[in-house]
């Protein structure tokens, strides 16, 4: 006969019984035998951040919020995840993570949430924790907490899940989030990755962050996401980086081209080493040209001598409301 111990009765506990379970109850308890109806629900988040209590490199508690089966974390309630903290989110493994149920995710506090931490759950969540279900349920708030180096991490391949993530979601990125502290090697958000409605989701004070990489990346994604408000919102030089090859150029919807001013439009006349942009522009685009932004120009991107400047089509384009705030110097030129 072979005998039992008292984990192997566990499953037969009353449930209104757990809540009597102390910090010494618990420590050590073999958390997946908690397998009757209720039992793993009816845990405290006081109780369970029981074990994050204990040193993080501990290898009895990491075994213990290990033991914790994808079958009780799908059944993890939101009011359980709610009062977990940071400590006990950042022993979640893998599998785990992936078993969150979208209401339980979105329940997380921000502080808590920012317990994904270490490189190692940081690539758990692009890999397996982030999907289509429960993506969506991250809050502003919530991505917010994340270091620049955890978001790019979340963004950086196609298997990442970004992009399952709520447009809405990405309102509460900052500097932080976006680019980092600057530094050599700091990793950031990749914008290749991005859907068009996350991209039309992102505000001026966003976009005006954005390095040259990530600008560029706008357009290799979704050129066609690509608004005149967030042209608005670009300096010259993020308007050069974005518009470096001609094929970006052209891609870019005529009506994005409303959002050019005489502040940015210069950066047409920087497109790379073989061409300049602005020569690549069609007529349909420059049609869209503000009356601000032709009084930008400057005159080696109307002279038509050169091939560096506008086409005779796309010149032509331009609406008389629009031409006529060219300067006189300009016009000479072209």
């Amino acid at each position: 006969i072979v005998a039992l111990s008292f984990k192997d009765y566990l499953k037969y506990v009353p449930v209104k019984a757990l809540a009597g379970l102390t910090k010494t109850n618990i420590l050590g308890l073999d958390l997946s035998k908690l397998t009757g109806d209720g039992q793993f629900e009816a845990l405290t988040p006081a109780q369970l951040n029981l074990l994050a209590k204990q040193t993080a490199t501990d290898a009895t508690t990491i075994a213990q919020v290990g033991d914790i089966t994808t079958a009780q974390i799908e059944a993890l309630t939101p009011a359980q995840a709610k009062g977990l903290t940071k400590d006990f989110i950042a022993l979640l493994n893998d599998e785990q993570v992936a078993h969150l149920q979208p209401a339980t995710l979105a329940a997380i506090t921000p502080t808590a949430f920012s317990g994904f931490t270490s490189a190692a759950l940081v690539a758990t969540l692009s890999t397996k924790g982030l999907t289509a279900d429960n993506a969506p349920a991250i809050t502003a708030a919530q991505l917010a907490t994340l270091t620049a180096d955890k978001i790019g991490a979340l963004s950086d391949t196609a298997t990442s899940g970004f992009q399952y993530l709520s447009p809405s979601s990405l309102v509460g990125l900052t500097k932080l989030n976006i680019t980092g502290s600057g530094t050599a090697g700091d990793d950031y958000l990749d914008t290749a990755l991005m859907t068009a409605d996350q991209i039309a989701a992102l505000s001026a004070a966003q976009v005006q962050l954005f390095n040259a990489a990530q600008v560029t990346g706008l357009t290799t994604s979704n050129p066609d996401a690509i608004s005149a408000a967030v042209i608005s919102a670009l300096s010259s030089t993020q308007v050069a980086a974005m518009t470096a090859d001609s094929a970006q150029t052209k891609a870019l919807q005529p009506a994005a081209f409303a959002g050019f001013t005489a502040k940015n439009i210069g950066g047409l006349t920087d497109g790379g080493a073989t061409s300049n942009a602005i020569s690549f522009i069609t007529a349909e685009q420059a049609a869209y040209l503000s009356a601000d932004a032709i009084k930008g120009l400057a005159s080696t991107q109307v002279d038509g001598a050169t091939t560096t400047a506008f086409t005779s089509d796309a010149f032509a384009a331009i609406q008389p409301n629009s031409f006529k705030a060219m300067s006189t110097a300009t016009f000479k030129s072209a």
